[in-house]
């Protein structure tokens, strides 16, 4: 009815990382860019997300303590939004919020048993 189309390319961009140091110290990074979403009548930005975080393994590793923090370079982020046809034309923009502080920490009990192997024979008719 409206012979209305629309097209474009979605770009995607992440980055991880994990550096470790001597005296069960780690380093842990990831970032991630998604370009804009299109809809059939307009676009949609998106927002850059990143992260680290750094981990110290304690008890012979069995366990670790973790602190990270996500989106430190931009805690508010805009997403906006942009649509149009021959019956309306709108703009909406958004502000977010995500500043995330994390802390983690974990502790293994108990053992992982491997499964025994069984010995299996083999024999040829001649």
């Amino acid at each position: 009815l409206l012979n209305t189309t629309n097209s474009g390319l979605v770009q995607n961009y992440r980055i991880t990382g994990n550096y470790n140091f001597a005296k069960n110290w780690s380093l842990q990074f990831f970032t991630f860019f998604q370009g804009r979403n299109f809809n059939l009548q307009g676009y949609r930005t998106n927002p850059i997300s990143h992260s680290i975080a750094i981990k110290k393994d304690i008890m012979s590793k069995k366990g670790m303590l973790g602190l990270g923090i996500d989106n430190f370079a931009t805690p508010t982020y805009k997403v906006d939004s942009y649509a149009h046809s021959p019956y309306f034309e709108q703009t909406t923009n958004n502000t977010l919020y995500n500043f995330i502080v994390k802390v983690n920490f974990s502790y293994k009990i108990g053992k992982l048993i491997p499964e025994k192997k069984s010995k299996k024979s083999f024999e040829s008719e001649e």
